[in-house]
Parts: structure tokens; sequence; C-alpha cells
């Protein structure tokens, strides 16, 4: 249990130490509290497009449901040490007044790792999937009520192995040959590799209480948290984005020698090259006052946030397991709440689905999956 205990702390001072190098807005110091409160200028869309970033996360529980076999309904995956999810974002032209006022360019160096509870306590195929994504944002478009941005980028995604990606292809040490007992794909060390832009339409909205009102929510979670002082506040707006995405891989292109072009031949038939998602989040906010000395500033801070994720997968992808329409389908539904005295971290929990599990090279596998965690990053305000 000890070393667990500390996997966890080493990796949340990792990120902690990520996201405040990354952190795109400033802190000052509340005189009256002595704590970090967070002023967020909501002076154009640029500024406001960026609240939305996905944020890092660290679980050390997860429930996986195998449900690619008739008789496995109780079956569980390969069991979870520790799941992370870093995903900070850089952002260039940020600023409002920047020469090019109508682009946003976001960097992002996502990198997700599962530590599986098998021998050495590894992390076996950790997905790395940096890019970036330019935003362009109409001048006519920041006067409308439903604010707009069309995006394009360009990602990789690899796992950073390089033998070959089918099992029935590897001779492994016979200590670690149940790693790829009855599958299809190498788990231990096989090679998972794609590129692919995307292309997005966002709208972005905003929602201001004439009167703030309070919510069951909010009521019961200040009872609950009451020898903590949890802030028992009016919430005072909710800011809301719908965005649509498709993913083109290379490989619609044709194979190439090209690194950035290149993609792994033997994923075609189980992985799709073709994607379309949807996204909506929702952020709740309420005031918080800061006094500097005879100032009195008066902010937003968020209270909490809901996200529903779908993907669906265009392409042949009949050669899974047990392949049929559910295949296509990744669904997510997630709640985050900050914790009390904090600005960068939340509690969360998720619930979701994958018809192909989108981990890289377990992509065989069909799960339902529950997490309850800690998430970490700016999405907090």
């Amino acid at each position: 249990m000890n070393k667990y205990l500390l996997v966890v702390l080493l990796h949340t001072f990792y990120l902690a130490s990520l996201i405040s190098q990354s952190y795109p807005f400033r802190l000052i110091s509340d005189r009256t509290t002595e704590s970090l409160l967070i002023d967020v200028p909501h002076k154009s869309m640029k500024d406001k497009f960026q609240i939305f970033s996905d944020e890092s996360y660290l679980t050390v529980s997860r429930l996986n449901l195998n449900l690619n076999y008739n008789n496995s309904a109780n079956e569980l995956t390969e069991s979870h040490i520790l799941i992370g999810d870093l995903n900070p974002h850089f952002y260039l032209f940020n600023k409002t007044g920047s020469f090019l006022r109508n682009l946003l360019i976001d960097i992002n160096p996502h990198f997700v790792f599962r530590i599986l509870d098998q021998f050495s306590g590894p992390v076996r195929t950790p997905s790395a999937n940096p890019g970036f994504k330019l935003y362009y944002f109409a001048d006519k478009w920041e006067k409308t009520k439903i604010k707009k941005a069309i995006t394009i980028g360009y990602y990789h995604l690899s796992n950073g192995q390089d033998a070959h990606p089918l099992a029935d292809s590897v001779k492994l040490d016979p200590k670690f040959a149940y790693i790829n007992q009855g599958k299809h794909f190498n788990r231990y060390n096989g090679n998972f590799s794609t590129n692919y832009l995307t292309f997005g339409f966002n709208l972005f909205w905003d929602k201001e209480y004439d009167t703030p009102k309070s919510t069951k929510i909010n009521v019961v979670s200040s009872r609950l948290f009451r020898n903590l002082n949890y802030p028992e506040l009016p919430l005072s707006s909710t800011v809301s984005s719908f965005s649509i995405n498709t993913e083109l891989h290379t490989k619609n292109f044709g194979n190439s020698n090209i690194a950035i072009l290149a993609y792994e031949p033997e994923l075609i038939g189980y992985y799709s090259f073709l994607r379309a998602g949807l996204t909506y989040k929702l952020i709740r906010t309420y005031n918080s006052e800061i006094i500097n000395g005879l100032a009195k500033t008066i902010n937003q801070r968020e209270y909490d946030r809901f996200k529903i994720y779908v993907n669906v997968a265009l392409d042949k992808i009949n050669k899974l397991p047990n392949y049929d329409f559910f295949s296509r389908i990744n669904a997510e539904i997630s709640y985050h709440m900050r914790l009390p005295y904090s600005d960068f971290v939340s509690w969360y929990a998720k619930m979701g689905f994958y018809g192909s599990d989108p981990y890289n090279i377990y992509l065989e596998d069909r799960i339902f999956y529950a997490q309850l965690g800690l998430a970490i990053g700016s999405f907090i305000f």
C-alpha cells in the first residue's frame, strides 16, 4: 500500500509543477486571507475559450468491465494502480490586443498513462498524443450572443513501442506470455502509431443571473463540507460550449515514409482512421470578492463543471472481435467540483463506454468504466 501512495504523491507533485508552469491566468494575493485567487479577464473570446481546456487528472480507482465475451460480464480487464491524463495547454497570441487578434494557437502535449497491476507495476504502453490547434475568430462573431470559432489542428498518437503489433508475431519471455494470451494485438511492446488532422466548429455562450440563485447541489455541498467552510454562495453565471470535431488520419492520404504522415498498417480494419466527435461543456460560477488595500474587486470563480463527450468511428473496423454498431461508439459523462480552498484541484467522477478502447494497442477491448479521482489544471478560475 505504501508504494501505491508514493506513486500517487510523486505524480501529483509532477502534475502540480507542470500545470503551474503552463497556467495561462494571472495569480494575485488576497490580503484578507493570504490565499491565491485567480483573476480572469473576460474581455474577449480568446479568454473565454481558454477556460474550456481539458483538465489533467489522476485516479487510483477505476472499474473496467470487459464486455467482449459472452461469458465475461463480470470479468475485469487488467486492474490499474494509477491512471493519469496529463493534458496541459500552452497558448500563443492569447492576450487581448495581440497583433493576431483573430487567431489563437493551442499547443497541447497530451500524455496518458496506466500503471498496471502486473510484475514491477509497469506503464506498459503509454499514449503520447502531442499536437496543436489553430482557432480562428471572425470580428463579426465577437458581437453575437453565441460566439463561434473555427479550428484546424495536427496531432500525433503513438505508444512509444517498436515491436511487431500482432501478438502471434512476437515471442515473449514465458514470464510475460500471459499479457498477450488470447489477444490479437501485442500489448507487451507492440507498435501503435498514427497521425491525423482535426477540423472543428465551436460555439460558446454564457448567461449572467441578474439575481444570483442557489441550486440544490451547491446547498448540499456546502452542508457536506460545513467544517471546511465550503462557500454557500449563490451561482452568478453559467458558461457553455458545444463543439463538433472531425479526425482525418493521414492513412487516408496513402502510406508515406515521412514521419508526420506515417501510420501502422496492421491497424487497418481494427482502428478507425476517420472519426467524428461531439462535446458539450457547462461551467457554473459564483462571485468572489478580493480586497486589495482600499479597492474591492469581484471576480468569477468556478464552482463546478459538467461534460458530455461522444466519439463515433466512421471507417471500417469490422475486424474487431464481436464487431457490431456499438464498436463504433465511445461516450463519456463527467462531473467536476472544485475542492474547498483550492485554485487548481477538484474531485471528479466519470462514467463511460468504450466500444473500442482508445488507449492505443488496447483497441480490441470493449469496456464500461467508472472513475473517481482528482483533477488538476487550468480548468479552475
